[in-house]
């Protein structure tokens, strides 16, 4: 084993375990491909921690102009 390893091992076994998950996780996210994200706040950016959405037709779009209208009054103020 080589020294860098023997090192993280030491220190994994020095970790409470509720933090192992963490750094599980963490190690996992490493091997993911690292590519272009999507703007932050975009619709795909969102769902991927929101899971997928259905609406109904053009239920989206009502929903996206009344916030559009609500912006619009806040900045009328």
């Amino acid at each position: 084993m080589s020294r860098l390893l023997q090192q993280i091992k030491k220190k994994l076994d020095e970790l409470p375990e509720r933090d192992l998950g963490k750094v599980f996780s963490f190690v996992e996210s490493l091997g993911e491909p690292s590519g272009p994200q999507p703007q932050r706040g975009s619709p795909e950016r969102l769902l991927q921690h929101a899971g997928s959405w259905s609406f109904g037709e053009k239920e989206l779009d009502d929903i996206l102009t009344g916030i559009d209208r609500m912006r619009e009054t806040e900045l009328e103020r």
